[in-house]
């Protein structure tokens, strides 16, 4: 029954299918110190590769990530590996750590999107920024429900797709694939209580999926 931490060791090949990287972008990656060289990779691993690929599809310079990796280990006491440790984000042109009830600039430490003292923001002005706020949500939330289709499609225990299902729903909380899946691999488990759950849910999300069930 899928239940706990994620406990699978990856190969570099493993690594190399699910994320659909090459072998010259993986080596990249480590001479630059993102990670390290290694035969086997956590579940932990795993994450921070796919959080290096997001950040390269936004084309940001590896020395930008660079720069703000060590900018991160240096202003946040006890974060060694900021990639495994923080969620981080970038809009395209900053990079930033999502801390749940706002977002910091990785390099400057600022908070983004604060007031500023000198001039009150316009309805408008905040309207457009919680609806570029939140299409970066999403678009994270997509990045998770694709790689729990990816650890499936790679064979990978049922707690790590549940795993990437679960951070893509709490990002954008309408993602009734994730919840869809989520009660499927359930149901293959036996737990019948959470199947129910996710499926009722992702019904109360999309009531067209009821219709779907019944065919």
């Amino acid at each position: 029954m899928p239940s706990g931490e994620p406990k699978q060791v990856y190969s570099r090949e493993d690594v190399r299918r699910i994320l659909k990287v090459t072998q010259s972008r993986l080596r990249s990656w480590e001479r630059n110190g993102f990670i390290d060289r290694s035969e086997e990779y956590s579940f932990a691993d795993l994450i921070a590769l796919k959080t290096l690929q997001k950040l390269r599809e936004k084309r940001i310079p590896s020395q930008r990530i660079r720069r703000a990796l060590d900018s991160l280990s240096r202003k946040l006491a006890g974060i060694d590996h900021p990639l495994t440790e923080l969620k981080i984000v970038s809009d395209g042109k900053k990079i930033a750590v999502d801390l749940g009830d706002g977002r910091m600039e990785a390099l400057t430490g600022q908070l983004l999107f604060d007031f500023e003292t000198s001039t009150l923001r316009t309805v408008t002005e905040l309207k457009g920024r919680e609806k570029q706020s939140r299409e970066v949500r999403e678009q994270e939330s997509e990045h998770w429900f694709q790689l729990g289709l990816q650890l499936e499609e790679a064979g990978a225990p049922a707690e790590e797709a549940l795993a990437a299902y679960a951070r893509s729903l709490d990002l954008n909380p309408n993602a009734a694939g994730a919840c869809v899946n989520m009660g499927t691999l359930y149901y293959q488990s036996r737990d019948l209580p959470k199947a129910e759950h996710y499926y009722r849910r992702s019904i109360e999300i999309d009531p067209a999926l009821a219709q779907l069930s019944e065919d």
